[in-house]
């Protein structure tokens, strides 16, 4: 009749004293195993998609309104205007940022526009004043 490890369950050989596996002590080796062990295979991670909000203040807006948005604030004067309300008015937030990232960067092409104005005025100047007839 085989004899079984009490520690780690491997079969002993007759008349052993220690386990030839864990070497672990055998003082009176059982006839059966006292636990079995099951190697499981490890599992693989797979990430659940995100939900998206569909409504309220941050639900998903369409890449046709991003388009036809864009399209809109990039028009002179009217598009500044649409632009102006388009920050503060909308319940969405996300078109509500995009609107004032338009702002921003409207504002530093204008200042942008200006200092190029003086820079270049005064350089013209300069070349002009130095033309004799």
């Amino acid at each position: 009749m085989a004899k079984f490890c009490t520690h780690c369950g491997k079969e002993l050989p007759d008349g052993a004293t220690f386990c030839t596996e864990c070497g672990a002590k055998t003082n009176e080796p059982s006839s059966a195993p006292q636990q079995q062990y099951t190697q499981y295979a490890p599992q693989q991670y797979v990430p659940q998609p995100a939900q998206r909000p569909q409504g309220g203040p941050y639900g998903v807006v369409s890449t046709g309104t991003f388009f036809w948005l864009m399209l809109l604030l990039s028009l002179p004067f009217v598009g500044w205007i649409a632009c102006i309300v388009c920050a503060i008015a909308p319940q969405n937030e996300n078109i509500k940022h995009y609107a004032r990232a338009i702002l921003l960067w409207v504002l530093v092409a204008v200042v942008l526009v200006i200092l190029l104005s003086i820079f270049a005025s005064s350089f013209l100047a300069g070349i002009l004043g130095n033309i004799s007839y």
